[in-house]
Order: structure tokens, then C-alpha cells, then sequence
């Protein structure tokens, strides 16, 4: 069964360990170290709003945020992730759902959007599937190499 909730402190450990290796970190929390640790997750979720879990059976499958709201216009999902245990389940699907929604229904946004590295095809295919469209290329580095981000926007059509 899927579920939702607000993130708690007892969640951070198994937040911290949805990540196989520093890259796969990097596409999520780009600005931590690695390895990722409560400390760090605390930082920047302080920063954030709408921190969600996303549960299967119980168990922390998922988390995002949402980041730069401003009400009635955009918002950004922020260090969405799935556990390295829980891929290809369709759980990036489902998360997203639920963090569009909370966008919608919480600020009333008109647009929102997420960062994307180039090379994280998965992520990718799945924001197209979202209607998400590329507006800008942002050059990021990791590990001395350059590598571009897309900045996607979803727009969302007042019913």
C-alpha cells in the first residue's frame, strides 16, 4: 500500500540511504557531501516546504520537496528521490503526482518546475511523461566535469 506523510527526524537515517554512490547524490542534493548524513538532510530541508515521504507498506520509499513557492504562481519539487531498493516500481510516478498536487492545491500555482541532470535519462522520460518542457540549460559541475542541467516547467491550466 502507498502512502504519504510529512518527514520526521526517525526518517532521515533511510532517507540518507536511498543513494547507491556519490553521483546519484549529487543529481538529488547536489550542495551536500558524500556520504549524505541526517545533518545535511536536516540543513536543507529546513530551507524547503512540503517535505513528503512517500511509504510503501509502511516503509520510506520516496522523498521530495517543494522550494521558491510563490503563491498563486510557481514552485519548484526539490531533491525528489527514490530508494535504490525501491526502483522501477513506479513510485517516481506516483511521488510526482503528489508533489504536483501539493503545488496546486496548496499555493495555487500556475507553473511548476524541477531540475533535471541531462544524464539522468530515467528522470527525464518520466518529466516528458508530466508534460514537463526544457527552458533553460544550466552547466553544473561534478567531480571537475561540466555537465548540463535542464530547468523543465510544467504549466498548469486553471479547470
Amino acid at each position: 500500500m502507498i502512502s504519504f506523510r510529512n518527514i520526521n527526524k526517525s526518517d532521515y537515517r533511510e532517507v540518507c540511504s536511498f543513494f547507491s554512490n556519490k553521483r546519484e547524490l549529487n543529481y538529488t542534493f547536489p550542495k551536500t557531501s558524500y556520504p549524505f548524513d541526517a545533518r545535511q538532510l536536516q540543513n536543507i530541508i529546513s530551507t524547503r516546504s512540503e517535505a513528503t515521504m512517500l511509504l510503501l507498506n509502511e516503509i520510506p520509499a520516496g522523498f521530495a520537496d517543494l522550494y521558491n513557492i510563490t503563491n498563486g504562481k510557481e514552485c519548484f519539487i526539490g531533491n525528489f528521490v527514490i530508494s535504490k531498493h525501491c526502483r522501477k516500481m513506479g513510485l517516481s510516478k506516483v511521488l510526482l503526482e503528489e508533489m504536483i498536487h501539493k503545488g496546486i492545491t496548496l499555493y495555487n500555482v500556475q507553473k511548476i518546475c524541477i531540475h533535471c541532470w541531462c544524464e539522468n535519462t530515467a528522470a527525464l522520460l518520466l518529466y516528458e511523461k508530466f508534460c514537463f518542457k526544457p527552458v533553460e540549460i544550466v552547466v553544473r559541475e561534478f567531480d571537475k566535469e561540466k555537465i548540463p542541467v535542464l530547468l523543465l516547467e510544467k504549466s498548469i491550466n486553471p479547470e
